[in-house]
């Protein structure tokens, strides 16, 4: 399991920083705020700044209040 801080790009832009855990097959949870969460889960593209590259993931479902899963678009185990 990988976990930290991160930035998140939504759409393009810097929206600020997330919490995140992940575990070895691609898949894991963001904390975002509620604002953030819904940008998230009706964008194009949502990338996470992760120490060992911009990685583009897809925000599985979104409950506000909740940590949102998501999974790695392209997954490479690192």
């Amino acid at each position: 399991m990988r976990s930290g801080t991160c930035s998140i790009f939504i759409d393009g832009n810097n929206v600020g920083e997330v919490e995140y855990k992940y575990n070895l097959n691609g898949r894991g949870e963001l904390w975002l705020a509620p604002d953030i969460l819904m940008d998230a889960f009706a964008a194009q593209s949502v990338v996470l700044q992760l120490p060992q590259g911009d990685m583009e993931i897809i925000v599985t479902s979104a409950t506000p209040g909740e940590p949102a899963p998501f999974a790695f678009k392209e997954w490479q185990k690192n």
